[in-house]
């Protein structure tokens, strides 16, 4: 399906357009039962009915016989509670209906972000690997195969505003193990300095203590960019004032 959705101009702005209104729908908030509201318009009903009998017993004039209000008030009474409680808990019911419903569009939207992402990030064009970057990023939680995508992008991509975008993104996820992993051997293998650079920056703020030994090794290498070596040392030394705190 993504490889027709990719050649199909037609198919592809019906796919745009639909995850657009998915979008739109994930954006609704979410309505909040005031249940301390039904509780008390319960109370004061039932207290009404309650009280019903006894003003009646204390009406002036004849009571009527085949009234059976007037000679089964106790019925009349847990009928209509019966009648409440039933009311109450179909409301509740289709509350719960309403929230299953919108929990499970909001799955559909999440999956369909999901293959989106990782259909745009295997395109050849830069441009639209760097949209499945952006896709990937609004995922709150994104799942272990969006993440090794991400981390193999930043390791292989030849483009270098497709690497820092992905370190972007990962920076949200700083504190999975996975993507530390992956940043430190960026780290060694990454020759761009503009890049090199924004790698050291994300292991220092994230307080990675893991990546001391990585970017000692850094602050080392002559054949590295005299700027990245000098960054390195600066980063090395935060991380190892974080470490004796």
């Amino acid at each position: 399906m993504l490889l027709h959705i990719e050649h199909c101009a037609a198919c592809r702005d019906e796919w745009e357009r639909t995850t657009g209104i998915w979008s739109l729908l994930s954006a609704i908030p979410e309505e909040e039962p005031n249940v301390a509201a039904m509780q008390r318009r319960f109370d004061e009903t039932l207290a009404a009915f309650v009280a019903m009998p006894e003003r009646e017993s204390q009406a002036p004039g004849p009571r009527n016989p085949r009234s059976w209000l007037s000679w089964r008030p106790a019925y009349a009474t847990a009928a209509m509670v019966f009648l409440m409680v039933m009311m109450f808990a179909g409301a509740a019911l289709m509350l719960h209906f309403d929230r299953t419903r919108l929990a499970a569009a909001q799955e559909e939207l999440r999956n369909a972000r999901e293959m989106l992402a990782l259909a745009l990030m295997q395109q050849s064009a830069a441009s639209e690997r760097i949209r499945g970057v952006s896709e990937a990023t609004r995922l709150n939680d994104p799942p272990s195969p969006v993440v090794a995508v991400l981390v193999d992008a930043l390791l292989s991509d030849p483009n270098v505003n497709v690497r820092l975008a992905c370190l972007r993104a990962l920076g949200q996820f700083h504190e999975r193990p996975a993507i530390r992993a992956g940043v430190s051997e960026a780290l060694l293998r990454e020759q761009s300095p503009l890049v090199a650079t924004a790698l050291i920056s994300f292991v220092v703020d994230s307080g990675d203590l893991t990546a001391i030994e990585t970017l000692r090794r850094l602050s080392q290498d002559p054949m590295r960019d005299s700027g990245v070596r000098d960054k390195a040392t600066e980063g090395l030394q935060q991380l190892l004032r974080k470490g004796q705190l």
